[in-house]
Formats: structure tokens, sequence, C-alpha cells
């Protein structure tokens, strides 16, 4: 992989860690951002299997390279994605100070949260003043800025994970981090949580997989068609990510060759819970 195939899906990083959302939303708007709709339903389907196997009310969630939680905000809130990212077109938006913000959306939030089966989640990314965005609107409860693929988490992260039964993550880069997925998982060998992720075509890490299942995890990549991401920028976006699914093995026609990078969903569940099998056409 080249360095131009390495920062296919990072065009959007100047906004990706700014006090507030609203910059990031707007281009995600523009763009035809739609990952989350379709990742977060999956997810929903999942956190419910797994309370009936684990015979448990609500789960502790890790939000993995979770940016400002859109996620999060999706699997707490009655909220859709197109209500989200339309929230931020409003003019009242431009030139709002971040402090405002973050109050006009901790109050939104707080009206839309719903009674569900989510204890608690984790927020983990290298954007600390994304994450303070998330932590200070109430999409996260804890949030921890640091790069594991080169450092190890510290003692109070280090028992919040060991406590994590679902790890998500919206986009790719959990296939692309295996230092970092290592260290969650030898946090979590105890009682390994399920990791459902749903990485960009051509994003899918090998190394993690393989990582996984040496873990005593099943990977499977689920029974879901691929979905669009978002819309390509230009022509060389698209040139080099048709490019980059081909040679994973994937077929374009119809997907990339729409216009859009699509995603994959995968789940990995600990081999003795992985036998029974998942309705994900079941919904809310």
């Amino acid at each position: 992989m080249n360095d131009d195939d390495a920062k296919l899906v990072t065009r959007f990083d100047d906004i990706y860690n700014l006090p507030d959302c609203t910059r990031y939303y707007q281009a995600m708007h523009a763009a035809g951002f739609q990952n989350a709709q379709h990742a977060v339903r999956a997810f929903k389907v999942a956190a419910r299997e797994l309370c009936r196997q684990r015979n448990t009310g609500a789960l502790h969630v890790l939000d993995f390279a979770s940016g400002y939680g859109i996620g999060s905000l999706l699997l707490r809130h009655d909220l859709s994605l197109a209500q989200v990212l339309d929230r931020y077109q409003g003019s009242e938006f431009s030139g709002a100070s971040p402090s405002r913000v973050i109050e006009w959306d901790r109050d939104w939030l707080l009206q839309n949260r719903k009674p569900g089966n989510i204890a608690s989640i984790c927020a983990v990314d290298v954007a600390d003043n994304a994450l303070d965005y998330g932590a200070k609107t109430g999409i996260f409860d804890v949030a921890y800025a640091i790069d594991l693929q080169s450092d190890s988490p510290s003692d109070g992260m280090a028992e919040i994970l060991r406590r994590c039964d679902l790890l998500i993550e919206v986009g790719s880069v959990i296939h692309l981090l295996p230092d970092a997925l290592k260290r969650l998982l030898d946090l979590t060998a105890g009682r390994l949580p399920w990791i459902i992720t749903s990485p960009i075509r051509g994003n899918e890490s090998g190394e993690s997989v393989a990582m996984m299942q040496e873990s005593g995890m099943v990977v499977e990549e689920l029974p879901i068609p691929p979905f669009p991401h978002r819309r390509f920028l230009d022509g060389a976006e698209q040139e080099r990510a048709t490019r980059l699914v081909g040679e994973r093995g994937h077929d374009p026609d119809g997907y990339e060759s729409t216009g859009a990078y699509h995603a994959q969903l995968y789940l990995s569940r600990p081999e003795h819970e992985s036998g029974r099998s998942i309705r994900w056409d079941d919904r809310d």
C-alpha cells in the first residue's frame, strides 16, 4: 500500500479534532455520509442478542476510534443519522462558539435519550478535542485520548476494558491497527467482548482478523450487502478506491462504480457464543 492508498478515507483530517462537531458533520452531510445509519442498525441487533446470551440487561460498550461519537449517539438516542447531520445545516450554528454548540447539543441529546440496553460507553480515540465534545454533551460516559497503536492504556482505562461487553467501530480504523487491537484483546482475554465493525471495503486487515481468531473468536462477514459510506470527492479518489477493493478480491461493479465508498459489516464473537444465528433484519 502506498502513501496515497493509506490516506483513502482521511480527507477530512483537518476537521476531525475540533472543539465541536459542527464543521465535521457539515462536511459529512455534503459528502453523503451514510455508514453510521446502516452500521448502528446492526449494532443494535448485536447488542440485543448479546444481552440474551449473557443474560444481562445492560452492556458496557467501547467505541473505538470514536471521533465525535456518531455511533454512540445513534445507539443511545431516538435519532436518525439524517436528523443529526441535518441539524448542523441550520443558520444558528454558523459562527456559534463551541461552548454554545456543546450547550445546545447537551440539551438536545438529553431530550432525545431513550432507555435501552447500554449501561455505559467508553470512547477511545487520538482526537482529544472530539472526545471532550462527546463527553461534555453526554454521548460518552468516559473518554480516553490515547494512541493504542503505540501506547498502553492507563490503569483506569484497563479496568474499564476488562468489563467491556461490546466493541463498536464505525468506519475502517480497527482493521488497520493490529497493535491497538492486540492491546485490547490482551486486556479483555478473560471475558472477550463482541466486536462489530463497518470497515470500508478494501480497508480490511487480514492481520487483525487472524489475531481475533487466534484469541478464540469467530469472525463473520455479516449477510448484509455492502452499503454506501460516503461519496468520492473526485475521480482520483474513486480510481484509488476501485483499484484497492479489486486487489482485496472485491468486485466494485454496482458498489464503488456508483461513485461512493462502500462498507461491509463484520462481527467477531468468542467461539462458545458464535453458534446461535442472528436475524439481522430484526428492528427496534
